[in-house]
């Protein structure tokens, strides 16, 4: 594992085996607290089946404000992108790492300035990320937290029109999520069949009997993003 310093706030862990398959994975905390350490053994087990891994911090709340983590976000993606000519690429997390690139796929924009298209990214891991506005973001902006709100900084608010898109996408959610969580994603899974995605490319998986993130470092998620990732390259 090296750390590099991918922007002038942060750095990522980089668990390398000149792969040809590269995933970015974004750590959890409420975009107020985690590290990138919390996913270290994600990372060693993708390394042994010859996947490359890198796993970002980024700007936390309270010094943080709104969209500043997930700039960074777009940066880590960015020096990933061009460490390495890979053939596939994949961008993930959990919770708020998964609200994080959610906002990235969903607003073309963050990686526009990179010169990044969304959907030239092969696929995405979004595990109990919230669809609307992220409750701290709401918190900042004076909002209830319990409020849904789906405007310009939530991914939810960017699926308005047709898409064909070929990106393929691995959800997870709790069957006792946090507050709304579990109905937020299943909407996010009709919307998204409602603008045209391809329901053999959504691969939604509600995890019974748990609560939030309590799957997320277990075996069963962990062969479930391997199977995700591998299967596609022999399917590629």
């Amino acid at each position: 594992m090296k750390t590099y310093e991918y922007n002038k706030f942060n750095n990522l862990d980089a668990y390398l085996k000149d792969s040809n398959t590269a995933l970015i994975y974004f750590h959890g905390g409420g975009l107020e607290a985690g590290s990138s350490k919390e996913f270290k053994i994600l990372a060693e087990e993708l390394n042994k089946v010859g996947v490359d891994v890198y796993l970002p911090n980024y700007r936390l709340y309270p010094d943080a404000k709104y969209p500043e983590f997930i700039l960074d976000a777009a940066d880590a993606v960015s020096f990933a992108v061009n460490h390495k000519k890979y053939e596939s690429i994949y961008i993930g997390g959990t919770s708020a790492g998964s609200y994080l690139a959610m906002m990235l796929y969903f607003d073309k924009r963050y990686l526009e300035k990179h010169n990044i298209n969304s959907e030239d990214i092969t696929g995405y891991i979004f595990d109990a990320g919230q669809p609307t506005v992220h409750f701290h973001v709401l918190r900042e902006a004076g909002h209830d937290t319990r409020q849904i709100v789906v405007d310009e900084r939530a991914p939810l608010y960017y699926i308005n029109k047709e898409v064909n898109s070929d990106v393929k996408f691995l959800v997870f959610y709790a069957e006792f999520d946090l507050n709304t969580r579990k109905e937020e994603t299943e909407l996010l899974h009709k919307v998204m069949l409602n603008f045209g995605y391809n329901p053999k490319n959504l691969d939604f998986n509600l995890m019974p009997g748990m609560k939030h993130c309590q799957y997320t470092h277990t075996k069963i998620f962990i062969d479930k993003v391997i199977n995700f990732i591998i299967n596609d390259k022999r399917n590629a």
